[in-house]
């Protein structure tokens, strides 16, 4: 039997009842709560009773199941009832590179499946699935085939089309918190459209500054003129020489032939800005390929490519934030390391730059009080403001914290508003 944990969101919902159909199609016992749990049963035993039987425990982690203690609790299960994680299948919801910092520790010894919110092919994913489960091997080039045989056997041509309509929707899903201005780093990378040349914005900040919500700020939120297609550029793990940089870059692309990408490159470039969003580097700043990869080959790419549009690339630094601290404190230099060698890879890269002009954001900083109350002010309905700045406070003081807790708060109230809307017109 194959049990599926999610989080009770639209998005992994949808999902959800996807894999359900495609398992139960396939011959497969499938325990999922909307369909296994009855009206009147004791759940919490229910589901303990189905993780226990269950052969396969499949996990869709997105930032909802990690925040959700029922969730947390679903593999706390896994791990008691079967002795390990060897039974677990995580599906990440988030890229690695995002999610990485809050993945429960027994996830992070597995082989993770990563099926995105704007997946393109769900069917090689949902094949990929089914291999696993099945302890089938199958070979990438079979991957988007075989998932077309398991979407027509088991009807799910329609679930399809609903994922695909939820992806065009996302605009509307953006959180909150994107409203929350870095204005210092936010203004500077909006600008960079209009520049008239190739750029590469570094955005750089201590840990807890909550890099990957900048990241995804820029994907899903730059202003839509002058014209600009955003491409997020996703290493599961760092890349290693050219070919496995330029590889990466194809993937991310929808290259199949990574030798065609200097062609794709200024095809795309002929028609529009294009903005290539890279996974953060945390950490190992002394590395000769993302130099090169910045300094050669990527201009190498963009060759003499002229015209009304450009490249712009957006690269994060992440350093620990025990170095800010170590210098503050009057520690001694050696804390600072971490940080200056994040320096010294943007001077590397500027040194030996061909095209791109590097273009150094302000360092992100915590958000401030006097940011919070903007933002309040803006977005946030009267009868909302103080008790959420007061939630705001008790989160913490790094950006990451303070963020979170506006999308927690707002996230609940809207819930709860809307629910309270149902059950007026029910009445």
């Amino acid at each position: 039997m194959i049990f599926i944990s999610y989080s009770r969101t639209e998005h992994e919902s949808r999902l959800a009842t996807f894999l359900e159909r495609s398992f139960a199609a396939a011959k497969l016992d499938v325990w999922r709560d909307t369909t296994q749990i009855r009206v009147g049963e004791a759940f919490a035993k229910e589901i303990e009773d189905g993780i226990r039987e269950a052969t396969w425990i499949v996990f869709l982690v997105s930032n909802s199941w990690l925040d959700s203690a029922w969730c947390q609790n679903e593999l706390t299960l896994a791990i008691k009832h079967h002795g390990s994680a060897a039974r677990c299948l995580p599906v990440l919801r988030a890229p690695s590179d995002r999610v990485g910092k809050r993945l429960p520790v027994p996830f992070k010894e597995l082989n993770l499946l990563t099926w995105l919110e704007d997946e393109r092919d769900p069917g090689a994913k949902l094949a990929e699935l089914h291999a696993r489960v099945s302890g089938r091997n199958l070979r990438a080039d079979e991957l988007s085939a075989s998932g077309a045989s398991l979407i027509a056997a088991a009807g799910l041509g329609g679930l399809v089309d609903e994922l695909r309509g939820a992806i065009a929707a996302a605009p509307t899903l953006d959180p909150p918190s994107f409203h929350c201005d870095r204005a210092p780093q936010w203004t500077t990378v909006s600008e960079l459209l209009g520049s008239g040349r190739h750029d590469l914005a570094v955005v750089r900040g201590p840990s807890g500054e909550y890099h990957e919500h900048f990241l995804d700020r820029v994907t899903r939120a730059l202003p839509q003129k002058p014209d600009r297609t955003i491409v997020p550029v996703r290493w599961q793990r760092r890349p290693v020489g050219r070919d496995d940089f330029l590889a990466s870059l194809a993937t991310s692309l929808g290259v199949a032939d990574p030798g065609r990408l200097g062609d794709h490159l200024r095809q795309r470039l002929s028609q529009r800005h294009l903005v290539l969003v890279h996974s953060c580097i945390r950490g190992d700043f002394d590395d000769d390929d993302l130099v090169a990869y910045y300094a050669s080959w990527l201009p190498d790419l963009v060759g003499d490519a002229r015209g009304p549009h450009h490249l712009k690339c957006v690269q994060a630094l992440e350093w620990k934030s025990e170095a800010l601290f170590k210098r503050l404190l009057g520690w001694g230099a050696k804390g600072d390391d971490d940080r200056t060698a994040a320096e010294q890879l943007v001077e590397r890269v500027e040194a030996g730059q061909r095209q791109l002009t590097v273009v150094r954001l302000r360092e992100l900083a915590p958000i401030t009080d006097q940011e919070l109350r903007d933002f309040c002010e803006a977005w946030v309905e009267p009868r909302h403001r103080q008790p959420l700045i007061g939630e705001v406070a008790r989160a913490g003081r790094t950006s990451e914290e303070r963020l979170r807790a506006i999308d927690r708060y707002l996230l609940r109230a809207r819930t709860h508003e809307r629910d309270a809307v149902v059950e007026t017109v029910s009445r």
